[in-house]
């Protein structure tokens, strides 16, 4: 069993008649209706009410420097440099990379549960490999439950590997 982009499951098979087939339940997600509505980040437009000013001048910073008061401020602009790339380099990528984690394992339960409290169905899809000749090169049947899709894609393949055609296949499937 290997695995493929959008597929579940693929069972590959070879019909007596020599055509290559892989029987495959795919999940299919609605990328174009999403797109749509999340198109990214838009910069936002500086209008009259939002003047452009900058974070230095609200910044009040006294211009008159004693030796100590110096040293004191060269100690603390080395401690900030510090203090920023410990966490760029170490802090900031260890917690991007737990809350990545956290985001998919919530994508990933909530659209199974998603899936299965809409009862959104399942497609079974079977695609013709290789150069062959004859039939549809993509054939889908829809199935309502996961097991039930995988029940449906066992008995596809296993009636194309019999020699049934692929109507018939599809069809007594179902």
């Amino acid at each position: 069993m290997c695995w493929h982009y959008r597929s579940v499951h693929v069972r590959s098979l070879t019909t007596p008649s020599s055509q290559s087939y892989d029987v495959t339940v795919e999940w299919m997600p609605r990328w174009r209706l999403l797109a749509g509505r999340f198109s990214g980040w838009r910069s936002r437009r500086r209008g009259p009410d939002r003047p452009d000013v900058g974070w230095l001048d609200s910044l009040e910073i006294p211009w008159s420097f004693d030796v100590d008061d110096l040293l004191v401020g060269i100690a603390l602009l080395v401690a900030f440099v510090v203090g920023v790339l410990l966490f760029w380099w170490l802090v900031l990528p260890a917690l991007l990379l737990v809350l990545d984690g956290l985001v998919v394992g919530v994508l990933l339960v909530a659209g199974v549960l998603a899936r299965v409290v809409l009862r959104r169905p399942w497609t079974v899809l079977v695609r013709r490999t290789g150069d062959s000749d004859g039939g549809a090169a993509e054939v889908a049947v829809q199935v309502n439950g996961w097991r039930r899709a995988l029940r449906t894609r066992d008995a596809i393949a296993d009636a194309l590997t019999d020699g049934a055609s692929v109507t018939a296949a599809t069809t007594g499937a179902t």
